[in-house]
């Protein structure tokens, strides 16, 4: 017997539309675990240290519920993960949902994941490709999991880092006339991510 069952994911957010899920989800009442060691299992198993350790952070991001984030693998590949982050309240980024992509290589987790915001940001660290200048690169462990990757992003709209700008004039701006800064940033909040 087949049952739906939305109540995994909220969708007052418009998050299951936003990142391409299906409406309804199907569960298998009926489903009978079977051995390890049936061929099924072994067919299907992850192959690659890459995607197995992408299988265990997946695992390990939802038991972390970190506020305002949420993540979600692609239905194609572990290997691209969808973000939606929303602009915590006490920060000039309030109300906007802001959308973000993970990519991971085969490297994964001896090299970092690439990061990009497909939501427009006034921010020195987010340019207007949506690069992200996070430092990963420089200081990437691979004991590192994506939580402690979606920790930097969030952590981009407490404070901006001028000194390594990927955007120099809001750099200047964050600097030399913050209030204006701020405008700008809600400005394009509004506008782009709400």
């Amino acid at each position: 017997m087949m049952d739906s069952n939305t109540n995994c994911l909220p969708s007052s957010s418009g998050i299951i539309q936003a990142v391409g899920l299906p409406q309804t989800f199907t569960v298998d009442t009926n489903f009978k675990p079977q051995s390890f060691t049936t061929s099924t299992y072994i067919i299907n198993a992850p192959t690659s240290i890459a995607s197995r350790r992408l299988f265990e952070e997946l695992y390990h991001f939802t038991e972390a519920s970190l506020p305002c984030c949420h993540a979600f693998p692609s239905s194609e590949s572990i290997f691209k993960w969808s973000i939606v982050l929303d602009g915590p309240t006490d920060t000039v980024y309030a109300n906007g949902t802001f959308f973000a992509e993970l990519l991971f290589g085969v490297n994964y987790p001896f090299s970092p994941p690439e990061v990009g915001f497909l939501t427009k940001i006034y921010h020195c660290n987010i340019n207007s490709q949506g690069q992200v200048c996070l430092g990963l690169t420089r200081n990437w462990k691979s004991t590192m999991r994506v939580v402690d990757v979606l920790k930097m992003l969030l952590s981009l709209f407490y404070t901006c880092n001028p000194h390594n700008p990927l955007v120099p004039h809001i750099a200047k701006q964050y600097v030399n006339q913050y209030e204006e800064f701020k405008k700008m940033a809600r400005i394009w909040t509004k506008r782009f991510s709400s």
